[in-house]
């Protein structure tokens, strides 16, 4: 009787133990068979014999075992939520640039809802002291408070530890601070469909005078017109802004546009951006200019979740000559 008892409370402790196993699979898909490929580190053990002051040995980094596993890696990170991400994080148990910069966007979400004007002042400057030493804060607009990563390459920014840094086989990927890219935590580009991404981050400039804006209480979206200045492509920026008295913060969420460029063809588009996504990238390739060589951007039903009532609206731009 005592053997069966015993036999039967290792069958119910099996089936418990399988029952947690399925049901978790979905969350931590992406660790299992992945422990020995992806590692938290920290920089002591990567650093040179001749360091640079200022960088703390006990800082986590995330070690990868090559270059393929990074760049698999880094595909589904890219192809999750953001929930997804903190949680694969969370189980991870590493806390780096994408996990810190949430946190401190939340905490600052909830200073905006701070009625009192006084204490809300005194507030965000308490919170501007506490992360400047994480972050970086605009120098062109004081009134915008968003957190700034200090490195501006946003594969490091969604996989790097606060400083960019991370182990890929036995080498320490030190972030440059020259990349021209985008540091406000809206950590994705997006491109149209059939657009092939290119090998290195793309630089947007913009149209002058080619935007347009949507507003609803506080929050203010906005899409400008420009292009890519790597390889010319044509493509749109989309951010909105909260404000609260004179401050304002970068918010993520869903942008929706119906764009056609137009010049001696006709390209039309229909462009669902997720959160985080800051620039979308669109295809040139058959799209010349007119006989004046001008570019058309027709906007049509711009609008995001946070300002839901759409703008529409043209811009005659000049064709940019592909390189």
């Amino acid at each position: 009787m005592k053997k069966f008892s015993t036999l039967a409370s290792s069958m119910l402790l099996a089936m418990g133990l399988l029952t947690t196993s399925c049901s978790n699979d979905e969350s931590t898909d992406l660790i299992i068979g992945e422990s020995a490929d992806v590692e938290v580190s920290t920089m002591g053990k990567w650093l040179p014999t001749t360091r640079s002051n200022g960088i703390e040995e006990n800082m986590p980094v995330l070690h990868f075992r090559n270059k393929t596993v990074y760049e698999t890696t880094l595909k589904k990170l890219r192809d999750m939520t953001d929930q997804q991400r903190l949680e694969y994080y969370r189980n991870l148990g590493f806390e780096g640039a994408y996990s810190l910069w949430d946190k401190a966007d939340k905490e600052l979400e909830q200073i905006f809802d701070i009625e009192d004007s006084l204490m809300f002042e005194k507030s965000i400057a308490e919170y501007k002291e506490k992360y400047k030493g994480m972050f970086n804060f605009s120098q062109e607009d004081e009134t915008d408070v968003t957190p700034l990563y200090k490195f501006k390459n946003t594969n490091l920014q969604l996989t790097g530890n606060i400083d960019g840094f991370v182990v890929i086989s036995d080498s320490l990927i030190n972030p440059s601070p020259d990349l021209d890219d985008e540091d406000d935590g809206i950590d994705s580009v997006h491109y149209a469909p059939g657009v092939i991404p290119g090998p290195i981050q793309p630089t947007f400039q913009a149209y002058p005078k080619a935007s347009l804006q949507t507003k609803n209480g506080r929050y203010t979206s906005t899409i400008t017109m420009g292009h890519i200045f790597e390889n010319r492509a044509y493509a749109v920026s989309v951010i909105t802004k909260k404000k609260k008295l004179i401050r304002k913060k970068t918010v993520k969420t869903r942008h929706d546009v119906r764009l056609t460029i137009s010049g001696q063809y006709s390209l039309p588009y229909y462009s669902i951006l997720p959160e985080g996504v800051r620039v979308n990238i669109y295809d040139r390739s058959e799209c010349f200019g007119n006989k004046n060589g001008m570019i058309t951007f027709d906007v049509q039903d711009f609008h995001s979740a946070k300002c839901p009532t759409p703008v529409s609206g043209s811009f005659q731009l000049p064709y940019v000559i592909p390189f």
